[in-house]
C-alpha cells in the first residue's frame, strides 16, 4: 500500500512538485550542502549536494525531470540541459569544481526506448570527449523503493501509531475519492506537523511527501483552492521551523504554477461566454449555494498569489479585475468563514491601487451583509457547509429555525478595509449601513509570535461602539492590538497564515505592508 502511495505521488507531479521532497531524500541518504538551483540559470544543475564515499567528499550534480522521458523529450530537454551540466562548472557558490564531479539524471517516469540508446550513446560521446564518468540515472520504481525504505516505513515505525496511519489513508481515500474537503479538514490533519520535531531529516521529509502528494492529487483534479490550502500548511510549518525564507521561491513557483492554471481555466471560460456559475451546475439544488464560494475562492488563489509576489503583476491585476465585473457570486459570502477572502481580495486591490474596485467589492458585499443582518444574520466563523445553508434558509422555512447572529468577524473586516481605503467619508458610509443593523463586530486576537500558528491560544473582543467618525484608531479591536502587539513577524508568511486560519488579521503588518 504504501508503494503505491508513493507510485501516485511520482505519477502525478510536475517538476516544482518534485524539489523538497528528493534533496530532504537526499539528506537521509548521507548527501550533505544540499542546494536547490532550479532557476533559468541553473547551469544544468538542478539540486547539488556532496556525499563522502571513501572518504572523499564527492560534488553530485542532480538534474530532475517529471515523468517519462520519450526520444523527442529527451533530445529537446534532457540531454542539452546534461551537456551543460557536464561541461559547465558554473553554479551556485557551494559548487566545489576541484572535486570529483559525478551527475546524475533523475525522472519520476522511465526512460522509454529509443531514448535509452540515445542516452547510452550520449555518455559514450562524454566519455570519449571530455573524458568523464557516465551519467546514471534515477526512475520512477528507484525512487520508489528509496522514498518507502528511507522514509516513510521508519517514520511510521517511530511514530508505533495506528491512528497515525489511519489519518494518512483517510485523508488519501477522501482526496482519490474527491470527497469534499474544507480549510478546517485541512489545518486540522496539518497541524500535526508542528508537534513532530524539525530538525531530523525524516520528519522533513514526511512532511514534504505528505504536502506534495495531497496538493499534486488536488491540484491534478483541479481542486485548486484545497492545493493552496496544503502550500499555505507546508509555508505555517517552515516558518515555525525557522526555514521558511530559504524556502520561499519553491513555495512560490508551486503557487504560480496553480495560478497560471486557474487562470487558463477561467479565460477559456469566459472566451466561451460562460460564467464561473456553469461548472458548479452539475452539482444540483445546492448549486445556488456553491457559486458564491466558487468565486470568491477563485478570487482568493489570485489575490494571495498578488500580496505575495513582490512587484505588481498587471496580468493577475487584469483577470482579478474580470472576476469582478463578470462575476456576482462573489457579493454574497455565506458565512464569516468567507471574512479572509474579502480581507485577501481587498488588500490585494489596495496594493494594485484599484481604488473603484475595492469601493464596489465592499459596498456590495456591505448590501448583501446588511441585508442578511436585518434578519437571521450569517453563520460564524467555524461553520459547516450545512450550517451555512441552514442559516440562510431558516428564515423561509416555517418550523424550523436557527438562532439570529448578533456579531460578526465579517463586519471588521468590512470596516478595516474601508478604513485602509483612506476615504473618510466612505469608511462612515459603510460603518453607517452596519450601525442600522445593530452588528458588532467581532475580532480575534493573536498577540505573540508563538501564538500565531494555531487556532488555539487566540481571543476576541467585540466592538458594539465602533467610531462614527473616521479615526486614527476606531475600533476598539485595532486598539487592542496596536497596545499589546509582541508580533515580531514581519514575513509574507504572514498571508499564507491568513488564507490558511481563518481568523487571523494582522493590522500591523498589513499597514506596514501597505
Amino acid at each position: 500500500m504504501l508503494r503505491r502511495v508513493v507510485e501516485d505521488y511520482l505519477e502525478s507531479i510536475k517538476e516544482i512538485q518534485f524539489f523538497l521532497p528528493f534533496s530532504s531524500l537526499l539528506l537521509l541518504k548521507g548527501y550533505y550542502d544540499i542546494h536547490i538551483i532550479h532557476s533559468s540559470a541553473e547551469f544544468g544543475k538542478d539540486i547539488i549536494a556532496k556525499k563522502n564515499e571513501d572518504v572523499n567528499p564527492v560534488q553530485y550534480v542532480f538534474q530532475l525531470k517529471a515523468g517519462d522521458v520519450n526520444l523527442t523529450k529527451y533530445r529537446a530537454e534532457v540531454q542539452p540541459q546534461l551537456l551543460e551540466a557536464a561541461v559547465s562548472n558554473l553554479s551556485h557558490p557551494n559548487f566545489d569544481s576541484s572535486l570529483c564531479k559525478k551527475i546524475i539524471f533523475v525522472t519520476t517516469g522511465i526512460i522509454k526506448p529509443p531514448a535509452t540508446l540515445a542516452f547510452q550513446e550520449f555518455n559514450n560521446f562524454i566519455r570519449t570527449k571530455y573524458k568523464l564518468d557516465p551519467i546514471l540515472s534515477v526512475e520512477k520504481l528507484d525512487l520508489v523503493e528509496d522514498f518507502v525504505r528511507y522514509g516513510i516505513e521508519p517514520f511510521f515505525a517511530m511514530h508505533n501509531d495506528p491512528t497515525f496511519v489511519g489519518d494518512f489513508f483517510d485523508l488519501y481515500s477522501k482526496i482519490k475519492n474527491s470527497r469534499a474537503l474544507d480549510s478546517y479538514n485541512i489545518e486540522a490533519y496539518t497541524k500535526r506537523w508542528l508537534k513532530i520535531d524539525c530538525s531530523k531529516d525524516i520528519n522533513r521529509l514526511q512532511v514534504f511527501l505528505e504536502a506534495y502528494l495531497f496538493s499534486a492529487l488536488l491540484y491534478n483534479s483541479k481542486q485548486y483552492y484545497q492545493a493552496v490550502l496544503f502550500i499555505a500548511a507546508l509555508a505555517r510549518y517552515l516558518s515555525k521551523c525557522n526555514l521558511y525564507p530559504q524556502h520561499h521561491k519553491m513555495l512560490m513557483e508551486y503557487l504560480n504554477l496553480i495560478v497560471s492554471n486557474l487562470t487558463e481555466d477561467v479565460q477559456v471560460i469566459y472566451r466561451n461566454n460562460r460564467t464561473l456559475a456553469d461548472p458548479a451546475s452539475a452539482t444540483g439544488l445546492l448549486a445556488i449555494f456553491k457559486y458564491p464560494k466558487i468565486c470568491l475562492h477563485t478570487l482568493e488563489i489570485l489575490s494571495l498569489a498578488n500580496l505575495l509576489d513582490e512587484k505588481i503583476d498587471p496580468r493577475l491585476n487584469v483577470i482579478i479585475a474580470e472576476v469582478i465585473e463578470k462575476e456576482r457570486g462573489w457579493e454574497r459570502p455565506l458565512s464569516d468563514n468567507y471574512a479572509m477572502s474579502i480581507a485577501l481580495i481587498g488588500l490585494s486591490l489596495i496594493k494594485s491601487s484599484e481604488n473603484q474596485l475595492q469601493k464596489k467589492l465592499l459596498n456590495n458585499i456591505t448590501i448583501w451583509f446588511c441585508d442578511r443582518y436585518s434578519n437571521m444574520g450569517l453563520a460564524p466563523l467555524g461553520a459547516s457547509e450545512e450550517e451555512e445553508f441552514e442559516q440562510l434558509l431558516s428564515e423561509y422555512l416555517d418550523g424550523f429555525c436557527c438562532k439570529r447572529t448578533k456579531s460578526s468577524f465579517l463586519a471588521s473586516v468590512l470596516l478595516d478595509l474601508a478604513y485602509l481605503t483612506d476615504d473618510p467619508t466612505f469608511y462612515e458610509s459603510i460603518a453607517n449601513e452596519l450601525r442600522a443593523t445593530s452588528v458588532i463586530t467581532e475580532r480575534f486576537h493573536v498577540l505573540n509570535d508563538s501564538d500565531i500558528y494555531e487556532y488555539d491560544r487566540i481571543y476576541n473582543s467585540f466592538d458594539p461602539e465602533y467610531s462614527r467618525k473616521y479615526v486614527g484608531t476606531y475600533s476598539r479591536g485595532i486598539a487592542i492590538e496596536a497596545e499589546s502587539n509582541k508580533i515580531s513577524v514581519r514575513s509574507p508568511v504572514l498571508f499564507f497564515l491568513m488564507f490558511l486560519l481563518r481568523d487571523r488579521l494582522f493590522p500591523t503588518f498589513i499597514r506596514e505592508f501597505l
